[in-house]
């Protein structure tokens, strides 16, 4: 186990780095104008989902987007309750587990047993990939309308 220690330091220091220099914010504050206000939901998605998918640990990016978002769903009208939903579904669903090339810890230890990269599997990836975030916008999206 300690040979993925690194990987673990890395990610970390990397997260802090991004959070202490408001890189994480910038993402965030540069794709919500792109999808609009409306879309908050996806922006913070996506947000996340970069973050991850660069390289950040994933309680890191938790950690940097929450304030950002809670304060976007504010001005949105959004329920506040679907903050963690949508960093989760950024950070910890298809740009952690099934894009193909993700740097993160939860496919770097699994490849010296299964003798893979982090390439494998690209076409089901990308497919899962977009299953997961497609089905889960949509169901973040429809949430304010129930009780």
């Amino acid at each position: 186990m300690s040979m993925f220690f690194p990987v673990f330091l890395l990610g970390a220091v990397f997260g802090k780095v991004m959070e202490d220099t408001g890189s994480a914010k910038a993402i965030a504050r540069d794709i919500t104008p792109r999808v609009g206000k409306e879309r908050v939901i996806l922006a913070v998605v996506i947000s996340c989902g970069i973050l991850t998918y660069g390289g950040v640990s994933l309680f890191a990016v938790a950690f940097a987007v929450y304030p950002i978002a809670a304060h976007l769903f504010r001005e949105a009208g959004i329920p506040k309750r679907l903050v963690a939903g949508s960093i989760a579904l950024g950070a910890f669903t298809f740009s952690m587990t099934a894009l193909p090339g993700t740097p993160q810890v939860q496919n770097a230890i699994p490849m010296p047993f299964f003798k893979t990269t982090v390439f494998a599997a690209p076409i089901l990836g990308i497919i899962s990939a977009l299953l997961m975030r497609g089905l889960g916008v949509w169901w973040l999206q429809s949430a304010p309308r129930r009780p």
